[in-house]
């Protein structure tokens, strides 16, 4: 096997090293780049929500390691949606001066407002 150094530096791989005792969660060890980290990893299921990345493991012919294919990182859409300045402005100048016109209490003598 050749070693292609510009997929060395890319690489993404996981190794298994244990799942719960009902078999849910997988517990592996993910290599990105030069980075190891630990990481748990469930199947998806449709309705629940994705909290981390959501990837595709592919296996290689050593045992229990798996090529990883991120497929969606919810942290990123998360992190953009969040760099909004504020909320979505539902009200220009003209549609708060048209609303004072038609709503907005007349001012009269000896009123406390």
């Amino acid at each position: 096997m050749s070693a292609d150094p510009k997929k060395k530096a890319g690489e993404d791989v996981a190794l298994v090293w244990g799942k719960s005792d009902d078999g849910e969660t997988l517990g592996v060890l993910r290599k990105r780049g030069e980075a190891i980290e630990p990481a748990l990893v469930k199947k998806a299921r449709e309705g629940e929500p994705i909290h981390g990345e959501l990837v595709r493991l592919t296996p290689r012919e050593e045992p229990n390691l798996y090529d990883v294919e991120v497929l969606h990182d919810a942290r990123r859409s998360e992190a953009r949606d969040s760099e909004a300045a504020g909320p979505a402005q539902v009200a220009s100048s003209a549609y708060r001066k048209g609303w004072d016109r038609l709503f907005k209490r007349p001012r009269t003598k000896g009123a406390l407002n």
